[in-house]
């Protein structure tokens, strides 16, 4: 995949060469479901949080985080753009500074909703509208409807428990996908196991030196 898109890169005037595979169809690997997923868990750790006084020359509080929290800050940050390595700085100078960045208390009432608890689809569709770039939700349309297809699916079997909900989705993520159609113009890349009687007039075996 990497040649390929190199070759893209490099021939602009060519004919756009698009590539599919099965990672990126998987509905976790959306920037825009990372960071739905990401403030999921804000609202689901806020109870982790406990403000005390800093022991260190301040004396200001700080606020304590649970290790789940912070990776769940790290994929949020990589959903927004954020390059790897400012994506891990930004989490941990939100988590030893005053200035921390997570979900203040008028945002987590405004996404709960006030009054009666909002169920899960209510609060997953403020989160898309208010907290996902507009870019974004355009782009990754068929995975945020995925996305909230799935957690309707869990709701209607399940309840609205957002913690359960975190807990099921990180195990039902690794196979969660959109679907590809079967007509799709670009270059499917998939194992010779997977590619078996799907009879494509065309293969491409790469690094294929073995003996």
């Amino acid at each position: 995949i990497a040649k390929l898109l190199a070759y893209a890169g490099e021939h602009p005037d060519a004919t756009p060469l698009n590539v599919v595979s099965e990672e990126s169809l998987l509905i976790c690997k959306s920037a825009a479901v990372k960071i739905i997923v990401g403030i999921l868990s804000m609202l689901d750790n806020t109870n982790a949080f406990t403000v005390g006084t800093d022991e260190r020359e301040t004396g200001e509080p700080a606020r304590r985080y649970s290790l789940p929290l912070l990776l769940k800050q790290y994929e949020y940050n990589i959903g927004t753009g954020m390059q790897p390595s400012e994506a891990f700085s930004e989490v941990f100078s939100q988590t030893f500074s005053s200035g921390s960045k997570t979900l203040n208390d008028k945002e987590i009432e405004y996404l709960l909703g006030s009054g009666d608890c909002a169920g899960l689809d209510a609060i997953v569709e403020r989160i898309v509208k208010d907290y996902v770039p507009d870019s974004l939700r355009i782009s990754d349309t068929p995975y945020i409807q995925a996305f909230e297809d799935n957690l309707i699916d869990y709701m209607s079997r399940y309840g609205s428990n957002l913690h359960m909900f975190l807990q099921w989705w990180d195990a039902a993520s690794a196979s969660a996908s959109i679907s590809s159609p079967d007509n799709i113009d670009a270059i499917k890349v998939m194992t010779i196991h997977k590619s078996k009687g799907l009879e494509f007039p065309c293969v491409i075996i790469p690094f294929c030196n073995w003996s």
